[in-house]
């Protein structure tokens, strides 16, 4: 520290101290010191324009996403039970749970309005929603034999609708979807909640469980490959982005034919070569050395191609565009998207070739 005051005047010292004082009341105290010192030692700026530097306005691209409710199963399987028709199945759960973890701008509304919960036309909306969606045989099981038969009889309107909007409110608080503290102050709208922690696992695998071939009678495959020896790609899921996805084959030991996600490999017999069988009907394709996408994708690159008339190129900015949204949520995603686009005419001719 004494050899910077030795670089400098009295009026760079002066300032260095009048900018030491401003930061020790800001965020990131180490930081914002260093980052001046560089300024005014390692460069030619002098103080009143490094500190001027310092504060400029910045803007930092950083998702504000919030983790997926972390509610223990027996706190929530002992809700369900509780508040929902004994009948209620599995996806009818999952609706509800997706519903509440969608909805974060809206349950800020419902509590706001109405802090202790209960019933508001915010949450209404909501219920009457999940109402038409689930349709009336599974609506019905979010309700108790002693609930449906009060609905018949009640004089009130809508009184289902008030009934679940009651329990989605009490539903958000066990998920901690509320907008409230310890000392009862609103903490302003609830940020939108993370879905990663529950994307499921993907394996790209035959499509066929059953070896086809006259004669083998229908016989299992095995999977032909030693753990540590099974591929790891990449897949691209319409716009989900997965990265070391494991690349599986299957072999028949009769036969030995293998079969792979996107072809069958027969092996050569005294009269018969080699033979490799692409299927029109697989669900993946190999697009890259370690690229795979599924249909919807190669779709999209071929109408993008062939309908709105766009180039390799052109097809390289939509996807950039469209994409670079996945990226503050998936930042694995810029791998995957630069393999893309790298191999981007290679790619969209293989694609013509096998998605007929």
């Amino acid at each position: 520290m004494i050899l910077i005051f030795f670089c400098f005047d009295c009026n760079s010292i002066l300032a260095f101290f009048l900018a030491l004082g401003v930061v020790c009341f800001m965020n990131k105290f180490a930081l914002k010191v260093m980052t001046l010192c560089y300024l005014m030692v390692f460069t030619s700026f002098g103080a009143p324009l490094s500190l001027g530097l310092l504060f400029i306005p910045h803007v930092v691209a950083s998702p504000d996403f919030a983790s997926f409710p972390s509610i223990d199963f027996k706190d929530f399987s002992d809700f369900i039970l509780g508040n929902f028709g004994a009948t209620i199945s599995l996806s009818t759960v999952i609706t509800l749970l997706l519903s509440m973890t969608n909805n974060t701008e809206l349950v800020s509304l419902h509590f706001k309005q109405a802090e202790k919960g209960g019933s508001t036309t915010w949450m209404n909306c909501l219920a009457r929603a999940i109402k038409e969606q689930l349709g009336s045989d599974a609506t019905q099981t979010l309700f108790s034999a002693f609930e449906l038969s009060r609905f018949e009889t009640t004089t009130t309107r809508n009184s289902d609708i008030i009934s679940l909007a009651t329990k989605l409110s009490k539903f958000s608080q066990i998920l901690d979807l509320y907008p409230y503290n310890k000392k009862r102050k609103f903490t302003g709208t609830l940020r939108t909640i993370s879905h990663n922690s529950i994307q499921p696992v993907l394996l790209i695998c035959p499509r066929s469980s059953v070896c086809l071939t006259l004669g083998c009678n229908r016989s299992s495959l095995k999977q032909n490959t030693r753990s540590r020896d099974i591929p790891r790609v990449t897949l691209i899921k319409g716009t989900e982005i997965s990265h070391n996805v494991q690349l599986l084959s299957g072999c028949c030991d009769k036969c030995g034919t293998i079969y792979y996600a996107d072809h069958e490999h027969t092996p050569a017999s005294e009269d018969i070569e080699a033979m490799r069988y692409f299927l029109n009907s697989a669900h993946y394709l190999k697009v890259g050395q370690n690229l795979w996408v599924n249909r919807q994708f190669s779709c999209a690159v071929l109408n993008a191609m062939y309908d709105l008339h766009a180039s390799a190129s052109g097809w390289t900015k939509f996807s950039m565009i469209h994409m670079v949204m996945m990226i503050s949520r998936f930042p694995a995603a810029i791998f995957g998207l630069h393999l893309f686009m790298n191999q981007s005419d290679k790619c969209l001719m293989h694609l013509e070739l096998t998605s007929i």
